[in-house]
């Protein structure tokens, strides 16, 4: 991005394993997107919703892809519209280091995730009613 030179920006579905999906406009904002698993056509498809079939991708692959995060990442903004357990659950953490998670929470049992990611090295607040941040303790974080 023009204001970010030093991040990489990636496209890309991000699920816990390759597999086809159905992308599809959820809401009025472009932004409000879900996926659903690829079943021919879109299940309760809208009238007049964009959907289409991607690929997703897990995390760990996409991270060990680029050229900027392979190995750490400072801050990891996790908001998937339902399915941050699907990608932390698969998210490679003895190979990739993450100093900062913010995780949108507000769809999830956050004591669970709280103890999820204190198991990981985390400690975890909830700033607010939706996220969830997580800073990594553990002393080997570099």
């Amino acid at each position: 991005a023009q204001n970010r030179p030093l991040c990489e920006n990636v496209n890309a579905a991000v699920g816990a394993r390759r597999e086809r999906r159905v992308w599809q406009e959820a809401g009025a904002s472009t932004n409000s997107m879900l996926l659903r698993p690829h079943a021919g056509k879109a299940s309760g498809k809208k009238r007049g919703a964009l959907a289409r079939a991607v690929e997703t991708v897990p995390i760990g692959e996409l991270l060990k892809n680029t050229t900027c995060c392979h190995r750490r990442v400072d801050w990891f903004v996790l908001d998937v519209e339902g399915a941050e357990w699907e990608v932390l659950r698969s998210f490679p953490f003895d190979e990739i280091t993450v100093a900062v998670w913010s995780i949108e929470s507000n769809r999830h049992n956050r004591t669970e995730l709280h103890e999820y990611m204190e198991g990981k090295g985390y400690s975890c607040t909830d700033p607010d009613h939706i996220n969830t941040v997580c800073h990594l303790t553990k002393e080997d974080s570099e």
